[in-house]
């Protein structure tokens, strides 16, 4: 690999210089540059008359001290200020007479410099031909948007548990469907791997450990109960997953969930409603609303995967393995959060790195084809725009938007953001302009 070097925006006067440049893919050039040994002379010359001027030399004042002096002392200083000027100012000269945009600072390869010659290749990617498919009038079925009684019925029990009361058992031992107040030590294979205290259990038939509720089936507060289990192969935790361990478990409560009658009171407690069928309506209103969220999300997608499949672009092969390395590590940070270790998720990272090539090539052709609908129909990000989504990070965030404005602009995420403004705004245009059947 070689190392990306900035392009200096100005103008210079006419190099010597021999220029091939060279397709060495479709959205890549490789420009192969040899600079004349006059041309370095003379850009030495200019560099140490410079360093001159301000060179510190001891029984010199700055800008007194004879030129072979400041030449011995500075020569590796001239040498790295040389190669960058003669690089940047070749390579920007030539690019604007070739008038070649690269997409990202142009990577150096090849380099060779001995202070006297200087010849390098210039890789360099650039922005593919889009050429877009029908995006107007792209047509796409709505589902009809439908919540059953059972559905409502769903959420009004996940209410009544969320308000239940938890009344203390005391005549007799532990119970399915109880929930039990207990400090846990999880073993596996004499391992200490997890230990919790006064943690709320709910004994359940039916769990992803297989007789758990049955062994601790009768226990009562005070009582000590260790019960083996085999972690099943797919549990979240991969250090246990597949292994043989040990819940020791040392009961301290034991509780039963009294759930409340759905009667006017308690509907009054939820939300203020007058009845338990005012309730139900606004859970049914809920519901629609989400469902058809969720509806119009799905056509918003169909639309986009249907203008991605009519239109056609080589995509730079570049830009899209640096969005597969982005990929990849945000999937190693989830699963991280999730409960793997750090050395097990990072185990899975040239796996995890494979998967993720097609979503990476697919976001980058989306890009290209939004960023080419939107110069066709001159879709724009205003500056009123840009400020509302640095009001909603800052509310999201709950940070000042002063503070939120200065870090993106610091950690120059600015252009990132505007990108993404504008990509949706262009996907709601597409979908705007859909036929809906």
């Amino acid at each position: 690999m070689g190392v990306q070097v900035p392009l200096y925006p100005r103008k210079i006067s006419e190099k010597k210089v021999k220029v091939a440049v060279k397709d060495v893919a479709p959205c890549e050039k490789v420009v192969s540059v040899t600079v004349d040994p006059e041309t370095v002379k003379q850009e030495f010359e200019i560099t140490y008359r410079e360093i001159a001027k301000v060179a510190k030399i001891p029984g010199f004042r700055p800008g007194k001290a004879p030129v072979h002096l400041v030449t011995a002392r500075y020569q590796e200083e001239a040498r790295e200020e040389v190669l960058k000027k003669l690089v940047s100012k070749t390579l920007h000269e030539i690019l604007e007479a070739r008038k070649i945009d690269p997409l990202v600072n142009p990577e150096i390869r090849q380099l060779d410099f001995t202070g006297e010659k200087l010849s390098y290749e210039a890789h360099i990617e650039i922005r593919p031909q889009v050429k877009l498919g029908n995006y107007s009038g792209v047509q796409v079925k709505k589902n009809p948007v439908e919540v059953k009684d059972a559905e409502i019925d769903e959420v009004i029990e996940r209410l009544r548990a969320a308000y239940a009361k938890y009344v203390p058992v005391e005549d007799r031992g532990l119970e399915v469907g109880d929930f039990l107040i207990a400090d846990l030590t999880v073993t596996v294979e004499g391992k200490t791997v997890e230990t919790r205290k006064d943690d709320w259990i709910e004994v359940r038939e039916n769990t992803f450990l297989p007789d758990f509720a049955a062994k601790l089936k009768g226990a009562r507060p005070g009582e000590v109960k260790e019960v083996d289990v085999d972690f099943p192969k797919d549990y979240a935790k991969k250090e246990v997953a597949g292994r043989k361990g040990n819940f020791r478990i040392e009961l301290k409560e034991i509780k039963r969930r009294e759930l409340r009658p759905l009667d006017a009171d308690w509907a009054k407690e939820v939300g203020e409603y007058k009845s338990v069928e005012e309730l139900r309506d606004a859970v049914r209103k809920d519901l629609e609303a989400e469902k058809s969220s969720q509806e119009e999300h799905r056509l918003k997608n169909e639309v986009i995967e249907a203008v991605l499949k009519a239109s056609s672009l080589d995509v730079p092969k570049g830009m899209v393995e640096r969005r597969q390395n982005q990929l990849t590590e945000q999937a190693i940070r989830n699963m991280i959060y999730q409960g793997y270790k750090q050395e097990d998720a990072l185990k899975e990272k040239d796996t995890i790195r494979e998967k993720m090539r097609p979503e990476a090539e697919k976001q980058v052709r989306l890009t290209f084809i939004l960023d080419e609908i939107a110069a066709k129909e001159n879709i724009q990000v205003t500056e009123q725009e840009l400020d509302a989504h640095f009001d909603a990070i800052a509310r999201e965030s709950r940070q000042a938007k002063d503070k939120v404005i200065s870090h993106y602009q610091s950690e120059n995420l600015v252009n990132g953001l505007v990108l993404h403004i504008l990509n949706q705004k262009v996907a709601q245009f597409v979908r705007d302009k859909a036929v809906v059947v």
